[in-house]
């Protein structure tokens, strides 16, 4: 499978522990996901917080190639199955968790997700 800049297509991956940003600045395409798993909301409205949960980071999310399949690899990386699929969420840039929380539906979003990733690379 190749990317559309004609390179080997590399699905996100999970950043060691401890290893640093990735400057993206050549590299417009690209960007980070920070996956909040493991935990579990509490709250309303501006009162929400997600609670005792890990953090992990995937790099080399590509704008240009980004499907469901990125995120099912993700899951998978973290050790859900993925049918957990319809328990992921994201937060749109420029919006607390209050007006910001989208569950995510490819079909609507991953378009939104792509454009976002050109200003917000994580």
């Amino acid at each position: 499978m190749a990317s559309p800049e004609g390179g080997a297509l590399v699905p996100p991956h999970r950043r060691k522990g401890g290893a640093p940003d990735l400057n993206y600045e050549l590299r417009p395409n690209k960007f980070t996901v920070a996956m909040h798993h493991g935990g579990f909301f509490c709250g309303i409205g501006t009162n929400r917080a997600y609670i005792d949960g890990k953090l992990d980071f995937f790099d080399e999310c590509d704008n240009q190639t980004w499907s469901q399949d990125s995120i099912d690899n993700m899951l998978n990386q973290l050790g859900y199955p993925a049918s957990w699929l319809e328990h992921v969420y994201w937060l749109e840039p420029g919006y607390g968790m209050a007006h910001g929380l989208r569950t995510m539906n490819f079909q609507r979003d991953a378009t939104k997700v792509a454009e976002s990733s050109l200003c917000c690379k994580i």
